[in-house]
């Protein structure tokens, strides 16, 4: 008896010891689920950084997680979001498929005097970024990271929004065991809604700024508004 209870306290304390290993850089603080999303949603911090972790049964996105007051915004442009779709079928026993959707980004900055742009996002399954393979590229990746876009000030034209989206499959033959065309763009409208977009600037002569953008979807469906925010 004596021996198994050393046993049980050894056990303990090797655990204990894990907890807080693991919690040093990582610690979960809530596990959430929305309407369209299959992914179950994990907050955690890492080196003094807040990310979400959204895991479904086919693949799992990391983001980070930004909180941005400003006191007022602008608009800075009108762009379309019909642009290309890439995405998984429904097959026997799935209970997700996998969209991912792109649209061009419009060119924010024209002076002759940037350099280069680094674009972050935050909030949201999106990230910007100049590839054309969606299908390689995201849908077919176990675990994304929204990563930062590294450009130059002439990749402007190239660069594109990207949303990796993993919804819940259903029971409706009609739409091949999808949600509903109507649900999908809620679902859509939904993370463009919540992204923030950093962009931090830099110019020829050394200098360099940030700025703040939100998105705010359009009625039609179609186009979002982008706002830049000030402080």
């Amino acid at each position: 008896m004596h021996f198994n209870k050393m046993i049980i306290a050894g056990l303990l304390v090797c655990c204990s010891l894990t907890a807080v290993a693991c919690g040093k850089n990582r610690e979960n603080t809530s596990v959430v689920t929305s309407e369209y999303n299959a992914a179950n949603v994990k907050d955690y911090e890492e080196d003094g950084v807040k990310y979400r972790e959204e895991t479904g049964a086919k693949q799992t996105i990391i983001y980070p997680l930004m909180e941005h007051d400003c006191a007022d915004m602008e608009q800075a442009a009108v762009c379309s979001i019909n642009g290309k779709q890439s995405e998984t079928d429904v097959r026997d026993k799935d209970t997700s498929y996998i969209i991912i959707s792109s649209f061009k980004w419009p060119v924010l900055y024209n002076d002759d005097d940037v350099e280069k742009i680094v674009y972050k996002t935050y909030n949201a399954r999106v990230r910007l970024g100049i590839e054309d393979d969606l299908s390689n590229e995201y849908q077919n990746k176990k675990k994304l990271k929204m990563d930062k876009a590294d450009i130059t000030a002439g990749e402007q034209e190239q660069l594109k929004m990207i949303l990796c989206l993993e919804l819940k499959s259903t029971n409706d033959s009609w739409y091949m065991n999808k949600q509903s065309p109507e649900s999908e763009r809620q679902a859509k409208n939904e993370v463009l809604n919540s992204v923030l977009v950093e962009a931090e600037i830099s110019y020829k002569d050394g200098t360099s700024h940030t700025d703040y953008y939100k998105l705010e979807t359009i009625e039609n469906g179609n186009s979002v508004n982008i706002f830049k925010l000030s402080e």
